[in-house]
């Protein structure tokens, strides 16, 4: 089993040097920041109908606030890998809101700076129509490309571009792991298509975690995949060693737990909470 911790970090939180530095001290496998490009200026989210969906949650990330101050996850990472040396660094970045050129240059650049420490995550909860889910698709596919061919080319409804030339190359061969944070039928079939494996940022109790893990490996079967090869991850909030345990048992490869956000002084007695765990 692996521990990550993941941290909404913002500008008006902790330094991602000084954070990094904590978490690898303690023993983390990893350290995982969001990636909010933008929101809309005119949602209003309702906190308590936010809070009522996600009760271990910061407080404070019910506000918007929380939101459009995020830092860029790709810079913030590689100032954490400079001040590391055995932490992997991880996102669950909005590829489908990012240019795929460009970001296989950026995610190609933070892998071989931090000497192949890099694990990417895409998220696909919002708006998760079919549209969606295409644009999300081609641009990994894309971006694949560009990773693994001196010559890539590209021609699809949503991304065309070739043949070009893009370097760097990745450490990582032949990138680095691709995980999928999502739910229900469609995201398992992403999952076993084209990903190395499965994100859940929900805190589902382990009975219902196992259920899922259970269906996302028989779908692999049936589609001649082994369900061996694909990794499992799940964020949660509870600190009791018999959830860690129970998660375990039902089949996560990795917990990471959900610290929130906040000063150094604020976080380092939840990371302190969290690494008893591990030990």
């Amino acid at each position: 089993m692996r521990f990550g911790v993941g941290v909404f970090a913002t500008q008006d939180d902790v330094n991602p040097v000084t954070l990094a530095q904590a978490v690898e001290e303690r023993g983390f496998e990893s350290l995982w920041l969001p990636d909010i490009i933008q929101i809309d200026a005119t949602a209003s989210p309702d906190a308590a109908e936010w809070h009522a969906a996600f009760p271990d949650r910061d407080e404070r990330l019910l506000r918007k606030k929380g939101y459009w101050h995020a830092d860029d996850p790709f810079i913030a990472l590689t100032a954490a890998a400079v001040v590391t040396s055995r932490l992997q660094i991880a996102t669950i970045a909005q590829i489908a809101e990012r240019d795929p050129v460009v970001t296989a240059k950026v995610i190609a650049t933070v892998d071989r700076i931090s000497g192949g420490r890099l694990l990417l995550a895409v998220h696909s909860h919002a708006p998760g129509t079919q549209k969606h889910w295409a644009a999300l698709r081609e641009r990994l596919l894309a971006m694949r490309q560009i990773w693994t061919n001196e010559n890539a080319e590209f021609h699809g409804d949503f991304v065309t571009f070739g043949p070009i030339r893009s370097y760097p190359k990745p450490i990582q061969q032949p990138y680095p792991p691709i995980l999928l944070d999502g739910d229900g039928s469609e995201a398992f079939r992403h999952v076993i298509d084209f990903c190395d494996g499965w994100i859940s940022d929900r805190s589902y109790s382990p009975p219902v975690f196992a259920t899922k893990i259970a269906r996302l490996r028989a779908r692999a079967v049936a589609a001649g995949r082994d369900p061996r090869a694909l990794s499992v991850t799940i964020f949660t909030g509870d600190p009791a060693r018999g959830h860690i345990e129970a998660l375990a048992e039902a089949g996560a490869d990795r917990v990471v737990f959900r610290v929130g956000a906040g000063e150094i002084t604020q976080l380092l007695p939840r990371l302190d909470t969290y690494a008893a765990l591990i030990r």
